[in-house]
């Protein structure tokens, strides 16, 4: 039987990682501004802001994310992918706590990267993190943006919590099984 649920927990926490590297591929935020020069969408990442070729880009300029910190996300996520994989073979106790800290990096990481970094830097522009804002630009212009909260955001807060639920899990078996005799 433990068998079994070793090979189900592998399964898993090898399906919970691939969603983790989606998640980085699916944008965290998106937003499409409208404006007397056209329209433009913008999209934040779990990894930053990429370059992106429209009429806002010169607003933008400040904000896309150099190469070295988007490195240091991926260099994270990484971590986390590999901690969790690892976590996944060992003992017992290993296990629980590699997938744990796997799970709460990333949920940390996420809450983070999308309450403090994104909505900070979009209040910082009026933008709402949901549904529409107007913003209001020197001159007689004003933009219009309709934003939402991208899938890649759920999608990595649902890994880490679910890394999280298999670390307890874990621990919880292993804490029973260690008071009851094991037969040879």
């Amino acid at each position: 039987m433990r068998n079994r649920y070793n090979w189900i927990q592998w399964a898993i926490v090898f399906i919970v990682c691939v969603f983790m590297v989606v998640s980085f591929l699916l944008p965290w935020w998106s937003g499409d501004v409208i404006s007397f020069y056209g329209e433009a969408s913008i999209d934040i990442y779990g990894w930053g802001i990429p370059d992106q070729e429209s009429f806002i880009k010169e607003y933008m300029l400040s904000d896309i994310t150099p190469s070295s910190k988007v490195t240091l996300s991926w260099v994270f996520l990484s971590i986390c992918v590999v901690t969790a994989i690892l976590g996944s073979w060992l003992g017992k106790k290993a296990r629980a706590m590699l997938l744990g800290i796997s799970g709460v990096g990333i949920l940390a990481y996420s809450l983070v990267a999308y309450f403090i970094v994104i909505a900070q830097r979009l209040s910082d522009y009026s933008i709402k993190p949901r549904g529409e804002s107007i913003i209001e630009s020197s001159g007689m212009y004003a933009y219009s943006v309709r934003a939402d909260i991208g899938l890649g955001f759920y999608l990595a807060c649902i890994t880490g919590c679910v890394l999280v639920i298999l670390a307890l899990i874990e621990a919880i078996c292993h804490g029973l099984t260690k008071r009851i005799p094991q037969e040879e």
